[in-house]
């Protein structure tokens, strides 16, 4: 029987990971700290060490995957123990579907991870990805994140970002080099081929806008399917970014130039117009209600590409607010990816699975999916030695809400869509 499994079949208390106490047996949660306790186990559960089981794609794809996603060594979302052969090493928990935690890896200079996260039942972000072998010669990255509040939230995410990703991959390769439409005329078309994708996929076919064009509230009924849309068309050393929602791409050179290349269409972001800081208006209850979105009752799909010549040698970085959210600053991603390449972690998809695996550890609230770019050859190191000024700019993240203790399970995930504005959507 696997440690911790008591004769009753199911889990006995097991000491907190973060704090030591040992907690009430069968309590989900620890009294002392809030952190998330193992599972309950259910008699039968294979013990650590058993065989691996298989990871091979089903040829149907129906958990959303791609032929080209693999598995990741991963954190188990129940006691975030290690994940390395299909059962967790520290509670025995299965390892869950391929959805939950997958990675892309069309190229060794680009790649992207997805996963879901401590406390989502599913993972709704997708990923779909494109690149030639050459390094920086050709890519797509497109991510997106469905709104939890909506329904079949996870379907329309993977649809969008598989239909982008085809089309700008499709039109690019096969346009002439005179006829070529531009990219940001290709991201349009991206963006427009994946809402129609979104209503196929989950059957909405009815849009709540008011006869003026404006969008309408929803009824907390009917909650059609959304996500948010963030890609990037890489060309030699052009780069085109654009963006529905509060997915996010970011630059982050080895030379400590960080950006953030899109603007959020969120309430946050009106706050911020508004002079609010940063810090605060992304702390307010609202921040994460957004303000456009993909899917039938899609207020508007206007982009606003933006395109600039790659400065130097560095990182594309998109992301969903899994990750952002614990690190919005892009110096703060900055400090992130300069600690990756003092611990040895050069490659696209070393530094996507880093970055995933410590927003889960910051807390998971939200799925959390990572795509990343390189320009240029492994980052020298010596310039971001401790006590360099880059490194030391920004200080660690200050404790708060969202790197608070977990304490009560959310529901945030199952609740019907609320608005509270007309023109806003509640996000994750």
């Amino acid at each position: 029987m696997p440690e911790g499994v008591g004769s009753s079949g199911f889990t006995e208390a097991v000491p907190c990971i973060s704090c030591g106490v040992l907690p009430i047996p069968q309590n989900a949660w620890c009294p002392e700290c809030g952190a998330l306790l193992p599972t309950q186990l259910p008699e039968g559960h294979r013990p650590p060490g058993a065989s691996s089981v298989t990871t091979a794609l089903p040829p149907s794809n129906t958990d959303g995957s791609d032929e080209t996603v693999h598995r990741l060594e991963t954190i188990c979302p129940s006691c975030q123990g290690i994940i390395e052969t299909g059962y967790c090493l520290r509670c025995g928990a299965a390892e869950g579907p391929l959805r939950d935690h997958f990675q892309q890896v069309p190229a060794v200079w680009l790649a992207g991870v997805s996963d879901r996260g401590i406390r989502h039942h599913r993972n709704e972000d997708a990923l779909a990805l494109a690149a030639d072998p050459v390094p920086c010669s050709y890519g797509v990255m497109v991510v997106c994140d469905g709104v939890s509040s909506s329904e079949a939230s996870d379907i329309a995410s993977m649809a969008a970002a598989r239909a982008a990703r085809d089309l700008l991959d499709e039109r690019r390769r096969s346009a002439s080099s005179r006829r070529a439409p531009s990219s940001s005329m290709l991201l349009q078309q991206a963006v427009e081929s994946a809402n129609d994708a979104v209503i196929r996929a989950t059957g909405d076919s009815e849009t709540s806008h008011t006869d003026d064009g404006a969008a309408a509230q929803i009824p907390p009924t009917s909650g059609a399917a959304a996500c948010t849309f963030v890609a990037a068309l890489i060309d030699q050393d052009a780069v085109t970014v654009a963006n529905i929602g509060d997915s996010r791409a970011y630059w982050i050179g080895d030379d400590a130039d960080a950006r953030l290349l899109t603007v959020d269409d969120s309430m946050a972001q009106v706050r911020m117009a508004m002079g609010v800081d940063r810090e605060t208006a992304e702390s307010e209850p609202q921040a994460h209600a957004i303000t456009r979105w993909l899917g039938a009752d899609a207020p508007d799909l206007m982009l606003t590409p933006r395109s600039f010549q790659v400065p130097g040698d560095g990182w594309l970085i998109l992301c969903s607010d899994g990750l952002w959210n614990y690190a919005s600053a892009p110096e703060h991603l900055l400090t992130l990816v300069q600690e990756a390449a003092l611990a040895g972690i050069h490659e696209p998809r070393d530094l996507a699975a880093h970055l995933t695996r410590w927003a889960c550890v910051q807390g998971g609230h939200d799925n959390i999916t990572v795509a990343a770019a390189r320009f240029g050859p492994r980052q020298d190191v010596s310039a971001i030695m401790p006590g360099s000024a880059a490194r030391d700019a920004v200080p660690p993240p200050a404790s708060g809400t969202m790197n608070a203790p977990v304490t009560a399970l959310s529901d945030d995930a199952t609740d019907p869509l609320h608005v509270k504005d007309p023109a806003a959507r509640q996000g994750d």
